[in-house]
C-alpha cells in the first residue's frame, strides 16, 4: 500500500483527496498545505510551491507518489525537480505546463501545427489591440497570457467593454506578470465542453467530457474559476470525442513532444 503527498489546499486537491480515500491501494495520506475542511490526513506546513522543502518532506516520509493540484507549483516545475531527485509525481513538466501558463505559446502551438483554435491576434500594446478590435466584429474574446484564476477572459459585446479590458491588462496590469501580452480571438459560439487526458508521454487516456460553468450567474456574466460541473455530457458524443482526441489531443500532444 502506498504513501501519497498530495499538494494543494483548494477544491481540486480535495476532491482527488476523496478519491485516494476510496482506493484500496493507498495507505496514508499526506497533504501540503492541507486545509481544515479536508479531515483524516497529516497535514504538512509546506506552501505549495516550497519545492525543495516538499521533496525533502517526500524522502523523510517515505511518500510513493506525489499528485499536485494546483497550476503554480507546477509552472514552478515541481514535477521536474521530483524527477530528477527519483521522487514518483503525478503531473506535467514546467515545459508541458507552458500549455496552460501561456495562452500566447499554446496558441501560437496551435497555428504552427494547423490544430483546430479560434483565430486570433496577439498584442503588448494598448493602441494597437484596440485599432485591431475595431477592424473585427464583435462579441471579441480578451484573454491576457498568463494565468488568471479563470477571472481573466472577457467577452466583449461593446467596444468600450473590448477597450476597458485591454487597459485593465496592458495598462492597469490587473493580472501582475500574467497580463501580458494578451489574446484577441474570434468569439466561437456554441455548446463548450471540457475534455481532459492524461499521458505518460507516449499513452493518452481521456476523461470523460465535463460541462463547466464560469460565469457567475446568468444575469451576472463576470467569469469566475468555475460555479460548477457536470460529467458525463449529453451532447458529446462517441464520435465528437474521437474527433477530439485526434485532431487536437494527439496533434497537441506530437507538437509538444
Amino acid at each position: 500500500m502506498a504513501n501519497v503527498l498530495a499538494v494543494g489546499d483548494d477544491g481540486r486537491t480535495h476532491a482527488m483527496i476523496d478519491g485516494l480515500r476510496r482506493s484500496k491501494q493507498v495507505n496514508e495520506i499526506h497533504c501540503a498545505p492541507g486545509h481544515h475542511l479536508i479531515p483524516n490526513i497529516h497535514q504538512v506546513g509546506i506552501e505549495p510551491t516550497n519545492i525543495e522543502a516538499l521533496a525533502r518532506y517526500a524522502k523523510a516520509n517515505r511518500i510513493d507518489l506525489t499528485i499536485v493540484g494546483p497550476e503554480a507549483p507546477l509552472f514552478a516545475g515541481i514535477a521536474d525537480e521530483f524527477i530528477a531527485q527519483g521522487l514518483p509525481i503525478f503531473g506535467p513538466t514546467k515545459a508541458a505546463a507552458r500549455l496552460e501558463s501561456s495562452k500566447a505559446f499554446c496558441k501560437q502551438l496551435a497555428k504552427q501545427y494547423q490544430i483546430p483554435t479560434a483565430g486570433f491576434e496577439i498584442f503588448d500594446d494598448p493602441c494597437e489591440a484596440r485599432n485591431y478590435v475595431r477592424r473585427q466584429s464583435l462579441p471579441i474574446v480578451i484573454k491576457p497570457d498568463g494565468p488568471a484564476e479563470g477571472k481573466g477572459v472577457t467577452i466583449a459585446e461593446t467596444y468600450r467593454q473590448a477597450d476597458f479590458a485591454i487597459e485593465e491588462a496592458l495598462i492597469d496590469r490587473k493580472f501582475g506578470n500574467a497580463s501580458c501580452p494578451i489574446i484577441i480571438e474570434d468569439f466561437l459560439d456554441g455548446r463548450e465542453c471540457s475534455i481532459i487526458a492524461n499521458t505518460d508521454g507516449e499513452e493518452i487516456i481521456l476523461f470523460e467530457a465535463a460541462r463547466d460553468y464560469k460565469q457567475l450567474s446568468k444575469t451576472d456574466k463576470r467569469m469566475t474559476g468555475g460555479m460548477g460541473a457536470y460529467s458525463p455530457v449529453a451532447y458529446v458524443s462517441p464520435a465528437l470525442m474521437q474527433a477530439a482526441k485526434q485532431e487536437i489531443i494527439d496533434a497537441s500532444h506530437a507538437a509538444a513532444a
